[in-house]
């Protein structure tokens, strides 16, 4: 096993202290069962949004239709995404729509919006992820 450093603050250390003794545990203990438990999460997560079926998408889709249809800008559609507990971030080029826990649910084109689509309607993301993807077509 590698060890790498970590940089904690005082008070998280303290916590981590305090977890690790209730537990007769280590702080590399707690620490390596937190991401374990992390990693087993985001993987049960990504196995239930990738098994999204075409009813489901359906459903996110027509939840989300109207915040899509009635948003004037990019910060307009990210508030009302928001308040329904999503978000857009650009992963490997592509828009994706992520829950609270951001998590990917799916890419933005399986709701029916292409990244070109929403790039032309609202112009560059002012964060400017998306805005080099079609730089040339826009």
């Amino acid at each position: 096993m590698e060890r790498l450093p970590i940089h904690l603050d005082l008070n998280m250390f303290r916590s981590l202290q305090t977890i690790a003794a209730a537990e007769r545990d280590t702080i590399d203990g707690v620490i390596r069962n937190a991401i374990s438990r992390d990693i087993a999460r985001r993987r049960r997560s990504a196995e239930v949004s990738g098994v999204q079926t075409a009813r489901t998408r359906a459903e996110l889709r027509g939840r989300l239709a109207p915040d899509f249809r009635t948003a004037r800008n990019w910060a307009d559609l990210e508030r009302r995404l928001g308040l329904k507990g999503f978000r857009i971030v650009s992963i490997a080029d592509e828009l994706v729509l992520q829950n609270a826990e951001h998590i990917a649910i799916c890419n933005l084109a399986m709701l029916g919006h292409s990244d070109l689509q929403l790039l032309r309607r609202f112009g560059p993301r002012p964060d400017h992820t998306a805005q080099h993807r079609f730089a040339r077509e826009v």
